[in-house]
């Protein structure tokens, strides 16, 4: 401060006061209204202390809004204006949430709630519903206010929220969606830039490591390769280049496959799935659709007791299949125009299930099977491992900062590199031994072989494997991926359509349950004894099968063995036209007209030779279906309502 000193010679003079200088400034109103709320929190009449803190942060509204009345000790807090009570109560914000989900943010203030003669409780309020009146009355009739204030009322507790701490809450696990290389777990952040730690990564892929000796190391690379690449699916789905299917591990029950899926994937305890097949499928849905950036299990999948139990399940298993595939089964959001809500998963599905019975070639494509046996689990290791689960979230966790250290982006950028460069490596060498390959399946063993190569990259760089080491898990893992592979195509391919036809039309042949008959000519028209009742005709080099006919004798067949055979006829025809196994009538139609004991049959065309190929299966595992051809979707739209298999 500054002041006048008059001399004695009538001269005045400034005269500076120093003592402002040396008082210290008074901390800043965030950090008072903090230590307020440190101290009323456990005691809220120590309120009384901190008149002056809630003055300052209510004071430019006073006169228009109101201000926060405490007076006899602390005893009594109302909110009032000019005077006038418009509450029996003080509302004095503790703390801000801020809840971050996928699609949106929300805010919650956290609210020391006091006045005369009523208890004193905490509660959380939606910040966007301050100004409605139902959160004053579900705190009992006791609490009084006048309608009329409540825009007062609001505004005054903004304004001290404003001071209060912020907390920040994510309803989503994996990567944050505005920061790419912070990893969230449990609500919060697991790291940011430049946490990166070196000093238990060792110990923590050497743990990882001990993990693969539980079971087969068939089950288990490809279960730690699932669990390492499921942390960037969400990355991987921008992209639009993933991992698009469902892992399965099938074993008889009491085989611990569920205990075998939750020490890999259940991240917080390693004991527990995180969901049954017994649940709805809206259950269902929602629970593979809210994880991100990891292992969703779905525990014990079985067929069912009745036809409608088995086809629920079917039902399930599809949706599930379909969630975690593509994009495309997208629905409207209500009350919002223009948008939609996909039901595409963003992470990694893993189904336990004591057997797989499908019907539908697509779905089997993207159901990688894992088979287990009981007897090749380590029981003990197993128990160790379950008691020691704290290291695998370590290896987990410091994995994750391997990522976040060079950028999510450049990881997943990488991943894709490298998936566009192998995606033809598995599957060639099956083709050189005569192996046809679904491309569905082969992208799903591809996408674990080079997430397992990652892995082993990383061990290396950090020392937890030497080159020796190293060299013989990358030949092993490309050894069971390749046979992996091989086993998903016969699953797949013994889902063909046109396979299952002609298998059960060879089992009614030799059977004799249906015959073909031999025609002979005769004038401008053929004869043969049992026309009506044969399934179809040969002559001159060629066999004919009546439509309709032998279709109805094979599906037949299927219903007697308790299975359903779905494709429909036209189906048939159309795929083994594709496939060049039937002889056109013209130049767009496949179907021959025969004149036979003064009938006349539809029927399709074989060569004489084509048709012994096709029926006893095709040389070297088959020519029908052994050519890939774009899906048809329509063949096997109502097929999944139904249950099926090979012979």
């Amino acid at each position: 401060m500054e002041g006048m000193e008059q001399r004695k010679d009538d001269t005045l003079k400034v005269v500076r006061n120093n003592r402002s200088r040396d008082r210290p400034s008074s901390p800043s109103l965030h950090l008072r209204y903090q230590k307020m709320i440190e101290a009323i929190r456990d005691n809220p009449t120590e309120i009384t202390k901190f008149q002056q803190v809630i003055q300052e942060a209510t004071q430019e509204y006073a006169v228009d809004k109101g201000e926060l009345t405490v007076i006899n000790g602390g005893r009594n807090v109302y909110f009032s204006q000019c005077g006038k009570p418009f509450t029996n109560f003080g509302a004095i914000p503790l703390k801000v949430l801020r809840i971050n989900s996928v699609e949106n943010t929300l805010y919650e203030i956290e609210i020391l709630i006091m006045g005369k003669d009523l208890p004193t409780q905490k509660i959380k309020v939606d910040a966007s519903k301050l100004a409605s009146s139902r959160w004053i009355e579900s705190l009992g009739v006791a609490y009084l206010f006048e309608r009329n204030k409540l825009w007062n009322l609001k505004t005054l507790i903004q304004i001290m929220a404003k001071y209060a701490p912020l907390e920040e809450y994510y309803q989503y696990s994996g990567w944050k969606l505005d920061s790419g290389n912070v990893y969230i777990v449990d609500g919060h952040p697991l790291c940011d830039k430049g946490c990166w730690k070196k000093d238990t990564e060792r110990e923590s892929c050497e743990h990882a490591l001990k993990m693969l000796d539980v079971a087969p190391p068939s089950v288990t690379i490809p279960l730690i390769a699932i669990e390492i690449l499921s942390l960037v699916h969400s990355w991987m789905i921008e992209g639009d280049v993933y991992f698009k299917g469902v892992c399965c591990l099938v074993a008889p029950t009491q085989s611990f496959k569920t205990t075998l899926a939750s020490l890999f994937f259940d991240y917080d305890h390693g004991v527990e799935a995180d969901i049954n097949f017994e649940a709805t499928t809206a259950a269902l849905v929602r629970t593979v659709g809210s994880v991100r950036d990891s292992v969703v299990i779905v525990d014990d999948y079985k067929p069912g007791a009745t036809r409608a139990e088995n086809n629920d399940m079917i039902q399930k298993l599809s949706k599930i299949v379909r969630m975690c595939s593509d994009d495309s089964g997208g629905i409207k959001k209500a009350g919002i125009d223009n948008s939609t809500v996909t039901n595409i998963a963003h992470g990694i599905a893993v189904v336990t299930a004591e057997q797989i019975q499908l019907n539908v070639q697509s779905t089997q494509a993207r159901l990688l099977v894992l088979e287990l046996d009981k007897r090749s689990i380590d029981v003990e290791k197993l128990t160790w491992l379950q008691a020691h689960h704290d290291r695998y979230r370590a290896f987990v966790n410091d994995y994750i900062l391997y990522i976040g250290k060079q950028g999510v982006a450049c990881y997943c950028k990488r991943l894709v590199q490298k998936f566009l460069q192998a995606r033809n490596t598995l599957r060639e060498k099956l083709n050189a031994k005569d192996v046809w390959v679904d491309n569905r399946s082969s992208d799903m063993c591809t996408w674990l072989y080079i997430s397992f190569s990652e892995f082993l990259d990383w061990a290396l760089s950090i020392k937890g494997i030497d080159e020796e080491k190293f060299d013989s898990l990358s030949a092993e893992s490309k050894e069971i991926f390749l046979n992996l592979l091989e086993q998903q195509a016969e699953r797949v391919s013994e889902l063909d359509e046109t396979k299952r036809f002609f298998k059960a039309l060879q089992v009614l042949l030799e059977t004799k349950e249906v015959h073909i008959e031999k025609l002979q000519a005769r004038n401008n028209s053929y004869a043969t004894p049992n026309s009506q009742t044969a399934i179809g005709f040969t002559k001159q080099g060629y066999v004919y099968l009546k439509n309709n006919t032998a279709f109805q004798q094979v599906a037949a067949y299927y219903r007697r063995n308790g299975r359903e055979f779905a494709a429909s006829e036209s189906a048939i025809r159309k795929k083994l036209a594709d496939n060049g196994c039937i002889l056109p009538s013209g130049a767009k139609s496949f179907i021959h007209r025969l004149y036979v004991n003064h009938e006349t049959y539809q029927c399709i065309k074989f060569n004489d030779a084509k048709f012994e190929e096709v029926i006893s299966g095709g040389k070297n595992d088959g020519t029908v279906g052994n050519r890939e051809i774009p899906d048809n979707r329509s063949l096997y739209r109502n097929a999944e309502n139904f249950l099926g298999g090979g012979i």
